[in-house]
């Protein structure tokens, strides 16, 4: 999940992103179809755990462009390592967006949760 930047941006309640992500886990491996992007969507709201959202974007979404993949403690594991993405006037439908605005921070918190092995037997 990209957690690099921030989209902050919704073109007639569509998410619109505008931005460049680092170390973006898989990215760059031609087997990944989506990307998951969390970025602030509400930077000036006041309640913190609700100043983020999580939207789905297509990997041939126009305007998404892997840009290289990077070295990370020395080691380049490409394709399927970690990359640099540039998001440049990227929209998608309000559907991809996860769970609704400012609901971000409870995804991530969720995913973790359900994806951790620590946590699936119980």
């Amino acid at each position: 999940m990209d957690t690099n930047g921030s989209f902050a941006c919704k073109h007639h309640g569509f998410p619109a992103l505008e931005q460049s992500s680092r170390y973006i886990s898989g990215a760059g491996d031609p087997r990944t179809k989506v990307h998951l992007v969390l970025g602030k969507s509400d930077p000036n709201n006041s309640n913190a755990h609700i100043q983020q959202s999580v939207v789905i974007v297509p990997a041939d979404t126009p305007g998404v462009k892997v840009v290289r993949q990077m070295m990370v403690m020395g080691f380049d594991d490409a394709p399927e390592g970690h990359s640099e993405v540039i998001y440049d006037n990227v929209r998608v439908p309000l559907g991809n967006l996860v769970l609704g605005w400012g609901r971000g921070f409870e995804v991530s918190i969720t995913q973790e949760y359900i994806l951790d092995p620590a946590h699936s037997q119980e």
